[in-house]
């Protein structure tokens, strides 16, 4: 008998005990896709998934650039400036220097300075007189106070800065002569540029 022959009663045999004989496994390259076929869609949803979100982000992120671009225009053609533009080149912490250096400048009696730290359009305006409108008057005009009394200084004894708006409120106390002493508050307006757009002073009761 061929070997071909007892293995086919060994196979014959099996099936009549009750059990067959186990088949070869062979399994393609397309059944093994069908068998790891969850894991792969899982991969491609989490694809898309963050694909669209991505998308999601970059939209909103421009949509709020436009906003801010259309503000900013808005501002600009009315002539307004918000209050962050405002600070791109002076913040309320730089008034208080600011008046301490204006105070400087007017006890040394220095015109021309007193002309540089006011802007080109400004005002100054007391209980009597109003100087104005541009900083060549108010200069001309404090000039004229010094003149009229050589020996008058001033005293800073506080500045207060009013957030968030660039204006701060200088208590002083002016000094005309040995026995003139005047209590008064300065209201002081900023521009963007750090130049007095305005000057107040208010005699105390």
């Amino acid at each position: 008998m061929c070997i071909r022959d007892r293995w086919y009663q060994r196979r014959v045999r099996g099936q009549h005990c009750g059990f067959r004989m186990r088949p070869e496994v062979d399994v393609s390259l397309s059944d093994q896709g069908k068998l790891g076929g969850g894991g792969g869609r899982k991969a491609v949803v989490l694809v898309l998934l963050v694909f669209f979100v991505s998308i999601l982000i970059a939209v909103v992120n421009h949509a709020h650039e436009v906003h801010h671009t259309r503000a900013r225009e808005f501002a600009q053609n009315r002539g307004l400036t918000t209050h962050r533009q405002s600070l791109t080149k002076i913040t309320t912490d730089n008034l208080v220097e600011l008046t301490q250096q204006y105070f400087r400048a007017w006890n040394a009696h220095d015109q021309n300075q007193i002309m540089d730290l006011h802007a080109n359009q400004s005002t100054l305006q007391d209980w009597t007189v109003r100087l104005g409108p541009t900083n060549h008057e108010v200069a001309r005009g404090i000039g004229a106070l010094w003149a009229n009394s050589p020996r008058i200084q001033i005293r800073v004894l506080d500045i207060y800065v009013l957030k968030p708006t660039l204006t701060c409120v200088a208590s002083i106390e002016v000094v005309v002569d040995e026995e003139t002493r005047l209590k008064v508050s300065d209201l002081i307006q900023y521009n963007d540029d750090g130049k007095i757009v305005g000057l107040n002073a208010y005699l105390a009761s």
